[in-house]
């Protein structure tokens, strides 16, 4: 499909720009465990576009041809930051995993806190997780990225739950996941 004209063309560009958010989330939620698989077919055909589309820019205005060179550069830069970081996946030398198979060779329980601890902060351990899940889903649907992980969410909301309690003046409060101008919010909901 060939793109003729400005205003084509400055669409076609939008959509390469909403594209190259999508595949960074999906790389990002990859690296965090979230996918079970790396997105490599979406970004194959990304970069196919992008090569097609160069090869018709000849005609757009300069403008346009100065924002898909650099959506090219930044798709470059991601993908040898995805590659290498795929790379010390597989030798076993990314940060994360590195970090997770020490704990495990020295045979030291996960990071996440015991049972029943969660059940005496108000926050029970499945619950966490429930929270995490769907702030990973609503991170994804509006295209933000993120670098928290269950552990550090469990740390910080069991940390704020004293201060809330007395703020709300309430035994419980629970936290639910909300949508607030385009940005994922985490919301205490008090409990009476």
């Amino acid at each position: 499909m060939e793109v003729k004209g400005a205003e084509a063309s400055e669409q076609a560009i939008r959509d390469l720009e909403h594209d190259i958010k999508g595949l960074e989330r999906d790389y990002e939620l990859y690296f965090q465990g979230a996918l079970v698989r790396a997105p490599l077919a979406e970004q194959s055909a990304f970069g196919k576009t992008i090569l097609r589309l160069k090869s018709q820019a000849g005609e757009w205005p300069t403008r346009v041809r100065f924002k898909l060179n650099t959506l090219h550069q930044k798709f470059k830069t991601l993908s040898r930051k995805w590659d290498r970081t795929m790379e010390e996946i597989e030798r076993g030398t990314y940060k994360r995993h590195r970090a997770r198979l020490k704990r495990k060779q020295a045979g030291e329980p996960r990071r996440t806190p015991a049972r029943g601890r969660g059940k005496a902060q108000g926050l029970s351990d499945e619950r966490i997780e429930q929270l995490f899940r769907t702030y990973l889903k609503a991170k994804a649907r509006v295209g933000e990225s993120t670098s928290m992980t269950q552990e550090t969410m469990a740390k910080q909301l069991r940390q704020k739950l004293p201060r809330l309690r007395e703020k709300f003046q309430c035994k419980q409060v629970d936290f639910k996941i909300v949508l607030k101008n385009g940005k994922t919010m985490i919301k205490p909901v008090p409990k009476k």
